[in-house]
């Protein structure tokens, strides 16, 4: 009780320090932007060089804040223009109606394993979908998830009646009772929206136990970056740029990160070729490192990392969205015609997730 009284305390206060900081952030934007057109006004009578201005435009301000003339001089200069891959990602879901961008049609736990399908890639074997969580039978060595979910939540790995592994968090249940009130608990927080469960086959690792997941987010015949993410015994991540390297990531603390097993050139590849027979310019492609290798898992078009990422991997990862996006633009007027992805922008292919 009183910790619900601090929280609402604290959700009322931060309000207006919320006004405050925004009404603060307003004004400063205001003032920089002054000084910017002072010092155009001066470099356009004097003649010197605006370059220093125009790269510290591009260190701090986002693409939508600059006007024509000043983007098309920062070119001229050599200077990037801060492309965001969030703002790009962000406004395409916007202007998204009834699900019918596309990636949309894959972006859910039928349409994705059936297309992945289609292109060859193997799936963990289905054995149960769209079941009430009382309706769900406990089968040895298979996995219950929700059919609509993200980060792991509401994963279990079924060992045996009695050896119940909640992937998110570790903990095990040893009875289907002390399972079904925490399902309850799941639905009632909202941690899971529906009541909507899968059940598939276990794969597992070369140790037998959950697998790796590796995480390729691709650019249409690009890979920006990877994360390997270790769910058992504890999260772990190993964050790669597209060629598979080790990069640091402001997002985990050091002791959040591990070494992992990386990817190898093959991985990229095929991670390449599968975005190119989707006709977008971003999609995450989701696998798990099994014992047999890699099975894919699901596609996603709007990861959770959006907005989270450092100024400086956002204007990459836009730059890399927009070098996409011409490339797609290019194969379709060339007729490039996606027979393989053709049957998922059908009425009844349209995604729910």
């Amino acid at each position: 009780m009183i910790r619900k009284t601090l929280l609402s305390f604290l959700f009322v206060v931060s309000q207006p320090a919320l006004w405050f900081l925004l009404k603060a952030n307003r004004g400063i934007s205001s003032l920089s932007r002054f000084v910017i057109n002072v010092r155009s006004y001066i470099s356009t009578k004097t003649g010197k060089r605006s370059q220093i201005t125009n790269q510290l435009i591009a260190n701090h301000f986002a693409a939508g804040d600059l006007t024509y003339p000043r983007s098309r001089e920062m070119i001229d200069q050599n200077i990037e223009v801060p492309a965001s891959f969030s703002a790009a990602v962000n406004l395409r879901s916007a202007y998204d109606n009834n699900n019918a961008l596309p990636e949309r049609r894959i972006s859910n736990k039928t349409n994705g394993p059936e297309f992945a399908k289609s292109l060859g890639l193997k799936t963990p074997k289905q054995l149960f979908s769209f079941l009430s969580f009382s309706d769900v039978p406990i089968v040895e060595n298979s996995v219950i998830k929700p059919q609509y979910g993200f980060y792991a939540r509401g994963v279990f790995i079924v060992k045996t009646e009695h050896e119940i592994l909640e992937l998110n968090t570790g903990r095990v249940f040893t009875s289907l009772q002390s399972l079904k009130q925490h399902i309850s608990y799941l639905l009632n927080s909202k941690v899971v929206k529906k009541d909507l469960w899968k059940v598939e086959a276990f794969v597992s690792d070369k140790n037998g136990n959950p697998p790796n997941d590796i995480k390729f987010y691709a650019f249409y015949g690009q890979i920006g970056w990877v994360v390997e993410i270790q769910r058992f015994p504890e999260a772990k991540y190993h964050i790669m740029n597209g060629s598979g390297a080790t990069i640091k990531s402001s997002r985990y603390k050091e002791s959040q990160c591990f070494v992992g097993n990386g990817v190898n050139k093959e991985d990229l590849l095929l991670a390449e070729k599968i975005s190119l027979e989707i006709p977008s310019p971003f999609i995450r492609i989701d696998f798990i490192r099994a014992s047999e290798g890699l099975f894919f898992t699901e596609f996603t078009s709007r990861p959770g990392v959006i907005g989270r990422l450092s100024r400086q991997r956002d204007h990459l990862y836009g730059t890399y969205y927009h070098q996409a996006e011409a490339r797609l633009y290019t194969d379709l007027i060339n007729g490039k015609a996606f027979d393989k992805f053709k049957p998922y922008v059908t009425s009844q292919h349209v995604s729910s997730s």
